[in-house]
């Protein structure tokens, strides 16, 4: 089922949809619903304004890696040369902010070690705003920092309250860890933690370490159709067609149609009681009594066309 290009695979998913509480948003999953802007701090004269994307890049000419998807896109727009890098070795370590780093044995230099870490607001440890602050030294002394600061927005923050409103927390999930393994654990555990907790949870994932959660989780949601389906044509009840807005919006609008089966069960049974009792009592013509029976369906459709109207989601 499909409306204004979001994809919904069942109409269950609906009722689904209506008991979330929890709403949790991969690290991978923000690019599509928050803002990036960035830049670059350099603390020795013997480094240079551009040195520190560069060294990046080597690493994912390195690694033979998608400069497009790896280190959250920054790459993109480089146009200079690769270093040559004789080895690296990645390692996962530190506390919850601290959450990888590589050691880079440039060619006819000193190792560079670089350290990731995340930032968020002291005040609000689940909010989506958040920095992530990449570090270079050499011989334990921090030459330069990259700064990566996400945002949400005034779209994104409206769509937040909106789900606050409607009782459902929203929390960022994941460190970006190069670990597959032990990240793609660690989201899941995150869900099932929730749920034994009693909450029914949806969660946004984007990347193959999201799809163990995201198949655990009651609504898995994805942002838009990867050109490969490893994750929107495997696990995905809900596609939200890039548009984050349908967050809340669906929310409401299961909710409403949750409400409105409900209320045509009841229209159907009484209607039911009432015709029974009405023929017995030798009260309706034939014709009456066809158009009686046919009334109550009539109305619950009408009631359920009502209560998918994506208009209706929007007085929220």
């Amino acid at each position: 089922m499909a409306m204004n290009q979001v994809h919904i695979s069942d109409a269950r998913v609906l009722t689904e949809l209506s008991e979330v509480d929890k709403l949790l948003i991969s690290v991978n999953a923000v690019r599509h619903v928050c803002s990036l802007n960035w830049y670059e701090d350099i603390f020795i004269s013997t480094w240079q304004p551009g040195d520190l994307i560069q060294i990046l890049y080597s690493i994912a000419d390195f690694m033979n890696a998608d400069i497009s998807e790896v280190f959250w896109g920054i790459l993109t727009e480089y146009q200079g040369d690769s270093l040559t890098i004789e080895s690296v070795e990645m390692n996962v370590g530190g506390d919850n902010n601290q959450f990888y780093f590589y050691n880079v044995q440039l060619s006819g230099m000193a190792s560079v070690v670089i350290k990731f870490s995340r930032e968020v607001p002291s005040f609000d440890p689940t909010a989506i705003d958040y920095r992530v602050i990449i570090e270079f030294s050499q011989h334990d002394q921090v030459f330069g920092q990259l700064h990566l600061d996400w945002s949400t927005g005034e779209v994104l923050s409206n769509t937040i309250r909106q789900l606050n409103s409607l009782g459902v927390s929203v929390e960022l999930v994941g460190f970006l860890s190069l670990s597959r393994d032990d990240e793609a654990i660690y989201r899941l555990s995150k869900v099932i933690e929730l749920q034994k907790q009693s909450s029914r949870v949806a969660y946004l994932g984007d990347v193959i370490v999201d799809i163990p959660a995201m198949s655990q989780a009651n609504v898995a949601i994805g942002m838009s159709h990867d050109e490969n389906g490893f994750v929107s044509k495997t696990v995905c009840d809900v596609i939200l067609g890039n548009d984050a807005l349908w967050l809340s919006r669906l929310i409401a609008l299961g909710r409403n149609f949750k409400d409105a089966v409900s209320f045509n069960s009841k229209l159907i049974t009484v209607s039911s009681v009432l015709l029974t009792i009405a023929s017995l009592a030798s009260r309706l013509t034939p014709l009456q009594a066809i158009a009686f029976f046919n009334l109550a369906p009539i109305l619950a459709e009408l009631n359920t066309i009502k209560s998918l109207n994506s208009t209706s989601s929007r007085t929220i």
